[in-house]
Order: structure tokens, then C-alpha cells, then sequence
């Protein structure tokens, strides 16, 4: 486990999550993508960039004020800023305007079952 306390440091730390079948890049900054294909090079893209990604953001209603669950891509400056990069998942913990939000970022694990004898990536909904 690692943990990264510095918002944005000159090189981002890097963790990859995988279930055998998708992996997925995640930064310390917040950034990630899925690496698929022959090309699973995590730095394909510019590597003094970390703005790539799905983000999800909050927003004081009563100021305007806004930011990402982790520093990308907003780059706000918070409070407290804590990304902690382990083999299971990335976890992003800050403080806002005093408020404490907590991201987690993991893949799940792949499930197989069976119909007429063919896997599938998805497991059926119980009955009931």
C-alpha cells in the first residue's frame, strides 16, 4: 500500500487494478483509463498529463464552488488531500470548504456462469 499526500506531485504515482480480464490505469492525481489491447502501455498517452478519465464532481450550492472527487481534472487545491493506492483499489480522501469526501476506485471481480454451456462475464440476477 502506498499513500500519496502531496495533491499533485511532478510525477504522478500509478497503480493498475485488474480481474484477469479489464484493467484499468489510476493515478494518484485522480486520472485513469482502461488499458486494453496489445498496446497496454499505461504512458501511450503524454505522460505529463493527468486529466484523462471519468470524473465525478461536487458542488457547494450555496458559494458555486465545485471540484472532482480527486485533484483532476478541477486541479482545486483542497485542504487535505490523500490518495492510497493498494492491490485491491485507489482511494482518494479530501477536505473542501470542510467538507470530508472519500472516492474509491476498484474493479470488480469477474464472475462467470453458465447457459447452454457458455461463460458468461455476468452473473444472472437471482430469481425472486
Amino acid at each position: 500500500m502506498r499513500v500519496v499526500s502531496v495533491p499533485n506531485p511532478p510525477v504522478p504515482e500509478v497503480q493498475l487494478l485488474s480481474n484477469g480480464h479489464y484493467h484499468l490505469m489510476v493515478t494518484s492525481g485522480g486520472g485513469g483509463k482502461p488499458l486494453e489491447g496489445p498496446r497496454r502501455h499505461p504512458l501511450a498517452e503524454d505522460p505529463t498529463r493527468d486529466h484523462w478519465g471519468s470524473f465525478c464532481f461536487l458542488r457547494d450550492v450555496a458559494s458555486g464552488e465545485y471540484w472532482s472527487g480527486a485533484l483532476q481534472p478541477a486541479l482545486r487545491q483542497p485542504e487535505r488531500y490523500e490518495a492510497i493506492l493498494s492491490e485491491a483499489r485507489v482511494e482518494f480522501r479530501r477536505r473542501d470548504v470542510g467538507l470530508d469526501t472519500r472516492t474509491e476506485i476498484a474493479v470488480s471481480p469477474r464472475t462467470t456462469s453458465s447457459s447452454a454451456g457458455s461463460p458468461s462475464p455476468i452473473a444472472p440476477a437471482p430469481a425472486g
